[in-house]
C-alpha cells in the first residue's frame, strides 16, 4: 500500500497507481488550463468591463485553478520523484537514519516506471491495466525485485537491469502461445549454458 486517496476513495497500491498517476497528471493540466484560459479571459474582463462581477468571477477562477494544478502539479511531482526510486510514500517518510545503503527494490528510473505502467505510449492512455497483469496475482501488496512470469509476460533476453544484479530475465509482453516457445528456448538455453 501507497497512501489512502480520499479522491478515489480507496488505498492506492501497486495495481491502481497507474489510474492515481493519470488522475493526477491530467488534472493538474486541466487546472492549468483553465488558470490559463480564464487569466486571458480575465484581462479581457478588466480592461473592457472594469470592476464587475463578471471579471471577479474570472478572476477567482483564475486563482483557483492556479492554486490547484500548482498543488495538484507539485504532489504528481513528488508520486513520480517516488516512483523513481521505487519507493512507495510510507517508505520515503521513514526517517534516513535507519535505511541501508541502496535499495533492492531500485531498478533505475525507466525499469520502475516501466513496472508499474507498462510502457511510455500506454501510460497516457488509460488503455492498459493491471487487471491481466502480474501486479494483481501478487494482490497489490508486493512489489517485485524483479517481475515475474505471467500469461502476459515472457521471458526474453537473460540480462536483467545493472541495477537488479541478478540473472533474473527481463521481460517484455507477447502473446501467450509466443510466450510458451520463448519460455522453452529459454529453458534449452539454460539447461544447455548450465547455469
Amino acid at each position: 500500500m501507497d497512501h489512502h486517496c480520499p479522491w478515489f476513495n480507496n488505498c492506492v497500491s501497486f495495481t491502481n497507481l497507474k489510474a492515481f498517476l493519470l488522475t493526477l497528471l491530467y488534472s493538474s493540466l486541466l487546472a492549468g488550463y483553465t488558470a490559463l484560459t480564464g487569466g486571458i479571459h480575465a484581462v479581457i474582463a478588466w480592461i473592457s468591463l472594469g470592476l464587475s462581477l463578471v471579471s471577479v468571477q474570472v478572476t477567482i477562477l483564475v486563482a483557483g485553478g492556479t492554486y490547484l494544478s500548482t498543488a495538484l502539479a507539485t504532489f504528481l511531482f513528488v508520486h513520480l520523484d517516488q516512483l523513481s526510486r521505487n519507493l512507495t510514500s510510507l517508505e520515503s517518510s521513514r526517517m534516513t537514519v535507519f535505511q541501508e545503503s541502496g535499495d533492492s527494490f531500485d531498478l533505475g528510473w525507466s525499469e520502475n516506471f516501466v513496472q508499474v505502467n507498462w510502457f511510455w505510449r500506454a501510460f497516457l492512455l488509460h488503455c492498459a491495466t493491471h487487471s491481466n497483469c502480474y501486479s494483481c496475482k501478487l494482490g497489490g501488496c508486493t512489489y517485485p525485485h524483479c517481475a515475474v512470469s505471467c500469461p502476459l509476460l515472457v521471458l526474453v533476453y537473460l540480462r536483467c537491469s545493472k541495477e537488479c544484479r541478478t540473472n533474473t530475465p527481463k521481460l517484455i509482453y507477447l502473446s501467450i502461445p509466443t510466450r510458451y516457445a520463448v519460455e522453452s528456448f529459454y529453458l534449452k538455453a539454460v539447461k544447455i549454458s548450465g547455469r
